[in-house]
């Protein structure tokens, strides 16, 4: 069953056995799921509101891109269960011989660097997340700005459990190149959802 389609409880349940997967990269492409969802309560709190008309062509837009954004989160939760558990069967591969230790270790490092890009996929979609959060801060219904700084904070959240996922996975990679992309990338997402995610709730807070 898909994360997606498991009930809250079921899912917690799931993330809190002694199961490898789901862990930290599934949590947080949830978390930022949830950002989203706040940031979709507050644009359908402020759609077809007579107050907020002049606004409304840009938060539909908000609106459009967050439920595209949640989605896809929900199924990057998945994926980076799926992600894991390659580092984990190629870890169970034999290598009782040249051969076999060869294959193995060729394996688990397509494996690593797919465990460190998909949570880097997930940071991405986070601070995508926090950006719809910005943009609606000041057009929507001023009666949910504490939900948006709720999804700010969730959507952050997400980035920076991602980046962590990103990060376990670089020193086991031997490629230099894409280790030294990863980490730009990494300080990269982390800069810009910081400032982001300042301006919010420098704006939220009552």
């Amino acid at each position: 069953m898909l994360f997606k389609d498991m009930t809250v409880g079921q899912f917690m349940n799931k993330l809190a056995s002694d199961a490898a997967a789901p862990g930290g990269g599934s949590a947080a492409a949830m978390a930022g799921s949830m950002g989203c969802s706040l940031v979709s309560m507050v644009a359908n709190l402020t759609v077809g509101n007579q107050k907020f008309k002049g606004h409304e062509k840009d938060v539909k837009t908000i609106l459009e891109r967050s439920e595209i954004l949640r989605e896809k989160l929900l199924t990057a939760a998945d994926e980076d269960a799926r992600a894991f558990n390659a580092v984990m069967d190629a870890m169970k591969m034999p290598r009782n011989t040249d051969s076999e230790k060869a294959e193995r270790a060729e394996i688990m490092q397509r494996a690593f660097k797919g465990a460190a890009l998909k949570p880097a996929e997930i940071g991405d979609m986070c601070l995508d997340a926090l950006k719809l959060a910005w943009d609606l801060h000041d057009k929507g219904n001023p009666n949910a700005l504490s939900d948006i700084g709720v999804g700010a904070l969730m959507a952050n959240a997400g980035l920076e459990s991602a980046l962590v996922n990103v990060e376990i996975n670089l020193p086991y990679i031997k490629d230099e190149d894409f280790t030294r992309e990863m980490k730009s990338r990494v300080q990269h997402l982390r800069t810009e959802g910081n400032k982001i995610f300042r301006n919010i709730m420098a704006n939220v807070r009552f």
